[in-house]
This record gives C-alpha cells, sequence and structure tokens, in this order.
C-alpha cells in the first residue's frame, strides 16, 4: 500500500491545510507543527501518517472552474502544461506556491487515494 510521504504535504503547511483523520475528525494543520525530535524523526509525520489521515485538496480540474485565483495567470494553460507534464517540477516557483497556498493536488494525491477532493465533502 502506497503511504503519503511529508514531501508531498510540507509546502501545504504554511497555508493552513486541513486533514480528515480516519475517524473523520477535520483538523487543520500547520507548519508549527512540524517539530523534529531527538531522534531527527518528525513527530507530526509519523503522528499524521499513524492516523490514516487524508489532507483535503482540490483536484487541478477546479482551475477550469471560476474561483478567485490571480488573475494575471492563465490558468487553463497551467492545467494544460500539468495534464501534459504529469507534475510540477516544470511549473515556476510563484505558480507552485499559489497551488499550495490554494490547496490544490499537485502531487496527484487524490487520484493515488491519499487524499480527499474537497468537493465530495
Amino acid at each position: 500500500m502506497e503511504k503519503l510521504e511529508s514531501k508531498e504535504i510540507v509546502g501545504y503547511l504554511p497555508f493552513g491545510l486541513k486533514i480528515r483523520t480516519c475517524k473523520g475528525a477535520v483538523l487543520e494543520l500547520n507548519s508549527n507543527m512540524l517539530g523534529v525530535n531527538s531522534e531527527g524523526s518528525n513527530k507530526f509525520y509519523h503522528w499524521f501518517v499513524s492516523q490514516d489521515s487524508k489532507p483535503i485538496l482540490h483536484p487541478l480540474s477546479d482551475l477550469e472552474k471560476e474561483i478567485l485565483l490571480p488573475s494575471t495567470v492563465n490558468w487553463s494553460q497551467v492545467l494544460e502544461d500539468f495534464k501534459i507534464n504529469n507534475n510540477a517540477d516544470f511549473l515556476p516557483y510563484h505558480i507552485v506556491k499559489i497551488l499550495y497556498e490554494w490547496h490544490f493536488d499537485i502531487h496527484n494525491l487524490i487520484n493515488r487515494g491519499l487524499a480527499i477532493d474537497i468537493n465530495t465533502l
């Protein structure tokens, strides 16, 4: 079974990432929760995985909807480019930051069963 990696959620934390625990509780996490213990292990990440928690994210297809994203970016083109390359590695940093801030699934977590589509709640 595939597991969520900390590198796949850390970019969302400065912007308050909502998660759903296996018991159905919705919590908001932030970057203050990324403490490392004396063994160099991330306590938050281990708790997150042990709770079978999933982040709540927008699918990239929501870029086609009329939402209040900055209008200086051609979001249709970003979505098209993303579909062609199938990852965010090619995107400029300022675009990736906006996608993290608005909680878009840039790591394909929803399709991998590792995140919840916000539109299904």
